[in-house]
């Protein structure tokens, strides 16, 4: 192919010359519209290749973006800062140079798309893609806390976990967007007032993490430990011995704990289980069959309120199967619908272990050995069920079900009815006993099993063979007594040390 050169000189020495029949050899001009270089004689005797002018390329026509390249590759900002970015295109010339930007995660950094500034909102780390003409490349932005954000009092993570942008929503509907920090503190924009009222759950935003806990509290503080990865772990037991939980992901996680059969736990807080809120599943019963609930879990005193289950499996209860060496104890369920096969009960759907100072307030529904504190049950002590309860299969109980061990000092108010048998106290009794416990009888036909009074107006005092002192080892309220001083004298029904 014959190279067309095209040069002009302005009085230039042979070496512009050369220079010029250099770079036509190189294919600088070659073909129609080539760029002509012009090449000009300096005062001091050099060349200057001056400016190049004419079509471009062989053959004229548009000229292609060859490359971009984002300019830094790697930026620091704080929330709340903006910055413009900026990028390189080459060739200069390129007939379509336009920029257009673009973030791979706005809850970090947003972008403008045609002028690229940019904007740290959250701490954590975004992808931003600048392209041109076909061509792409990327720059990474770590949006940091800003030196003036506002610290959320009463909500923390232990440190050396989880760090980055994260979401928390309110049971108003409220959210709020935060930062969790290296030292566990979680930050906001001083720009955003912080929502009141109770926690439904934590959103981690970070890319790569994306998990929700659900919280359900009102109280603070809420303290979570979270992996690096974002994952909900147990905290380390206290110097008490018990483990603390402290929402609702955490009670849940205790069904997944290795040490199910061993650990201690204490709830350190009323908790919501949030039933029916949008977005949030049925409660999983905490104990199988094959792995029971072995474990102490001392609720502190706090309740539980919304425990929603519906289901058609066995053993059901915010408790599925309490193993026997495992005691449930200190623990209100405040309100709630618990529905399921057989063994169903607002504390345990089957309890071999024991059931201390607990009281139940969810209605619960079944087939088979349905009670309002277990559906099964070998030892409950100090409990009560204000509950209905109702149970299509038989042995339906105010307090259990199916009695196979010792019911002392309960009492239900509840109305129980389905298939008989059917009791105020216990549904049947299979070697089990029972002392000192009562019931109103609200439902014609309720069988009594031994021990139980059924209290319509009138009450048999202490003393009695149906109504005798049972001691708790002097453990709370009066030495040696479940029962609160002056409530058995029959002028009044008689209430458990914890009642208020």
């Amino acid at each position: 192919m014959t190279k067309q050169m095209q040069w002009s000189s302005i009085g230039a020495a042979p070496l512009a010359i050369a220079l010029a029949a250099a770079l036509a050899l190189a294919g600088c001009t070659e073909g129609p519209g080539a760029n002509l270089i012009n090449l000009n004689k300096t005062p001091d005797g050099g060349v200057d290749t001056g400016t190049t002018t004419g079509g471009g390329g062989y053959g004229g026509g548009s000229i292609p973006v060859a490359s971009v390249t984002a300019v830094p590759k790697t930026f620091a900002m704080e929330v709340g800062d903006t910055s413009t970015l900026s990028a390189a295109v080459l060739p200069t010339n390129a007939t379509n140079p336009t920029m257009v930007w673009k973030s791979d995660n706005t809850l970090v950094a947003t972008v403008d798309e045609e002028s690229g500034e940019l904007t740290g909102v959250a701490a954590g780390t975004a992808v931003i893609t600048v392209t041109a003409g076909g061509k792409s490349d990327t720059c990474t932005v770590t949006v940091g806390p800003s030196a003036s954000s506002s610290v959320l009092p009463g909500f923390t993570t232990l440190s050396g976990g989880y760090t980055g942008s994260a979401r928390i929503t309110y049971m108003s509907g409220a959210t709020l967007s935060v930062t969790v920090t290296a030292s566990g503190t979680l930050e906001h924009a001083p720009s955003l007032t912080a929502p009141t009222g109770a926690v439904k759950s934590i959103t981690l935003t970070k890319p790569g993490a994306g998990q929700t806990h659900l919280i359900g509290r009102d109280s603070s503080p809420i303290v979570l430990s979270l992996t690096t990865g974002g994952e909900l772990k147990l905290r380390p037991a206290g110097a008490d011995g018990n483990v603390p939980i402290g929402s609702y992901a955490e009670f849940q996680l205790i069904s997944t704990n290795p040490a199910i059969t061993a650990q201690n736990y204490k709830q350190e807080a009323n908790l919501d289980l949030m039933g029916g809120e949008p977005n949030v599943p049925d409660w999983t019963p905490v104990g199988t069959s094959t792995q029971p609930f072995g474990g102490i879990y001392d609720g502190g005193g706090k309740k539980l309120t919304r425990l929603t289950i519906t289901t058609t499996n066995n053993n059901v209860g915010l408790f599925g199967v309490v193993g026997s060496g495992g005691k449930v104890k200190n623990l209100g369920i405040a309100s709630g619908t618990v529905s399921g096969g057989n063994n169903v009960g607002g504390v345990a759907g089957v309890n071999n272990g024991t059931i201390t100072a607990c009281y139940n307030a969810a209605k619960v529904t079944g087939g088979m050995n349905v009670g309002g504190i277990a559906g099964s049950a070998r030892t409950i002590t100090a409990c009560y069920n204000t509950g209905m309860v109702n149970g299509s299969g038989g042995n339906i109980g105010g307090v259990a079900g199916l009695n196979q061990g010792s019911i002392s000092a309960c009492y239900n108010t509840g109305t129980v009815g389905g298939s008989s048998p059917s009791g105020g106290v216990a549904g049947f009794s299979s070697g089990g006993s029972m002392d000192a416990c009562y019931f109103i009888d609200t439902t014609s036909g309720v069988t009594v099993g031994g021990g139980a009074t059924s209290f319509t107006g009138s009450f048999t005092p202490e003393g009695s063979s149906d109504w005798g002192p049972v001691s708790r080892g002097g453990g709370g309220g009066e030495p040696g007594q479940y029962w609160q001083s002056g409530t058995t004298d029959g002028t009044q029904l008689p209430r458990l040390w914890f009642e208020s």
